[in-house]
């Protein structure tokens, strides 16, 4: 089931444990992309070799989303695949 990805579903999400949202490929030609909530270890993630091959990745981390306070409208061209 995927759902819009809003303020109140990453506080959720956090809340719940998940770190990270990411996609397998960026955004297509309509600039939507589906993401799936992820328990990684950010600091892990970032300095290993998972980061490095994930070029091609998608990746939102949620902290860092919730710290910058993005608008819902930066949002709206992701939705979550719960």
């Amino acid at each position: 089931m995927e759902q819009q990805l809003t303020i109140p579903l990453l506080k959720q999400l956090q809340a719940k444990g998940y770190t990270m949202l990411v996609s397998e490929q960026r955004a297509g030609g309509d600039d939507t992309c589906v993401v799936t909530p992820q328990k990684w270890d950010v600091e892990e993630f970032i300095t290993g070799d998972l980061a490095k091959k994930g070029e091609d990745f998608e990746l939102l981390i949620i902290e860092d989303e919730l710290l910058q306070q993005c608008a819902e409208e930066d949002l709206k061209r992701y939705r979550v695949e719960l």
